[in-house]
């Protein structure tokens, strides 16, 4: 039997969304943050904890780092491990979607939203890149899928829509381990206002059936359950601050106006969004059965209105609106396709598809280049020196991947006035919260200026490797009198302290501190 077209599709979309995952060492903050608490899972055999330099690390659930840690225990960990549960819900995601699309409009359509939405630059780096975003908006995506699925097979009185439901929510469940309360919230406010608009009453019910609950609550309880056993408190951290403070308040970083997503959206998708502009509001353009429109067009409402809310705002909270978008231009397309114009449409079609690819390979490469906050050049250069028993300093700074790249089996220092620390979003706020869960843990890692040198003397046996700014190596003479072994691209330098007796007279007897 051959394989079909939709096979080679499929297969081509997911070389296509991985076979670039491997080139680009960990780019700083998100990919290293994320990346590093998956290796302090591992490193520290933390199966259940998320952690952050050796410290329960909270600000979001454990999915994406468990999935990292089984890709790293199978493949090693490098950078297209990481990326690689990225790859693949982005790609479960297309799937998903071809099929649901074909059921429902048709194979021209669900090959069409397949194409526009792997080329969309937005989504294609969203698929090779390893933090939370591509992974909550592909479990949000298949979340809507199934639900509209089962509400659809429940309306035409078909067979499994009791089971598409229990999907649904199991999805459902996934999707708040891996971001929090979005995951059930969006999915959820999509389909019931879809319901509502298309009066489909019976869709409540079965996705709100016992054992939709029960699919959910099973999946999703657990894990908070043991957290808030072993860290009491955890959960008012999490739900409370992490959830409804940080969406209500206006004190965190990359503050945007309300509209900020819209020219988002259509940017990073381009040059597919220019069809909606050509023919988007053309009503024969759009299929005839209009709860499928609805459905998609409320996808992309809820999701890019809950978002704007807030006014702290990052680009990938709205990748979860683009495979609607991919099913809204599909369908624009192929109505174009049938007008006067047809053949004229149909190269254009084509010509779109490939400026997108370009697009996206051209994307990747300028990401390539402008990368420069890696700690790996410092480990390609001085990995063969780096010793088990050295200890890493970080002063006033946190390389966010250099522990990933050094395989470091131990926390590093990170020096930092730490009983002044001011209020606001920053690693060092983060490593102070996470230090809240375990002060007496946390004191041996989060140490204040005064206390480097003395831990130095206590145990002059170890090489020390020292990063910062060289701004904020002054009060440090005896380590700012060295030459830098290394200045990375961002201004961060490395030094290497290797006490002697030398050192131990000079610094470590009182008359010099």
């Amino acid at each position: 039997m051959r394989p079909s077209g939709a096979f080679w599709l499929l297969l081509g979309a997911l070389v296509w969304l991985g076979i670039f995952g491997w080139p680009r060492s960990l780019h700083i903050p998100d990919e290293g943050r994320y990346v590093g608490v998956a290796w302090d899972m591992v490193r520290f055999d933390s199966t259940w904890t998320p952690l952050l330099n050796g410290l329960p690390y909270f600000h979001k659930p454990p999915l994406f780092y468990w999935l990292n840690e089984v890709a790293f225990l199978v493949f090693g960990p490098h950078e297209w491990a990481a990326r690689l549960p990225s790859i693949l819900i982005s790609w479960f995601t297309v799937v998903a979607l071809y099929l649901f699309v074909s059921r429902h409009r048709g194979k021209d359509v669900a090959t069409l939203s397949v194409l526009a939405l792997i080329t969309m630059p937005y989504y294609y780096g969203a698929s090779q890149y390893a933090n939370l975003d591509m992974l909550v908006a592909g479990l949000i995506a298949l979340t809507i899928l199934a639900g509209a699925e089962a509400v659809s097979r429940a309306v035409n009185d078909e067979p499994n829509a009791r089971w598409f439901a229990i999907a649904a929510g199991f999805l459902a469940a996934l999707a708040v381990l891996s971001k929090g309360l979005i995951g059930v919230v969006l999915p959820g406010g999509v389909l019931f206002f879809w319901i509502l608009a298309t009066r489909r009453w019976v869709g409540l019910k079965v996705l709100l059936a016992p054992a939709v609950w029960l699919a959910f609550l099973s999946i999703m309880v657990p894990w908070f359950v043991l957290m808030e056993i072993h860290y009491p408190g955890f959960l008012h951290y999490f739900f409370v601050y992490q959830h409804f403070e940080r969406y209500l308040s206006d004190g965190f970083n990359q503050q945007q106006p309300f509209w900020f997503f819209v020219p988002v959206v259509f940017g990073m998708s381009l040059p597919w969004s220019l069809w909606l502009v050509r023919y988007g509001w053309r009503r024969p353009h759009i299929s005839a059965d209009r709860s499928w429109f609805w459905l998609m067009g409320l996808w992309i409402t809820v999701i890019v209105v809950f978002f704007s809310i807030p006014t702290s705002k990052l680009i990938g909270y709205t990748v979860p609106v683009l495979p609607a978008l991919a099913v809204l231009i599909a369908e624009v397309i192929c109505g174009a396709w049938k007008g006067l114009q047809a053949q004229r449409n149909i190269r254009w079609t084509a010509i779109t598809l490939i400026a997108s690819a370009l697009a996206c390979l051209i994307a990747l490469t300028v990401f390539y280049f402008i990368n420069g906050r890696s700690s790996k050049p410092f480990v390609d250069a001085f990995g063969s020196e780096i010793k088990v028993e050295d200890q890493f300093v970080f002063v006033d700074v946190y390389p966010f991947d250099m522990q990933f790249y050094t395989r470091d089996p131990k926390p590093a220092w990170v020096v930092l006035n730490w009983p002044a620390l001011p209020k606001g979003d920053s690693w060092a706020n983060e490593l102070a919260e996470a230090g809240e869960h375990v002060p007496e843990q946390a004191k041996e890692v989060l140490i204040t200026p005064d206390q480097v040198l003395p831990r130095i003397c206590e145990n002059p046996n170890r090489t020390y490797w020292f990063a910062a700014y060289p701004h904020a190596m002054t009060p440090y003479a005896y380590v700012a009198q060295l030459d830098p072994v290394i200045t990375l691209q961002y201004g961060v330098a490395v030094w290497k302290l290797v006490p002697d007796v030398n050192f131990t007279q000079k610094w470590c007897t009182g008359e010099q501190k």
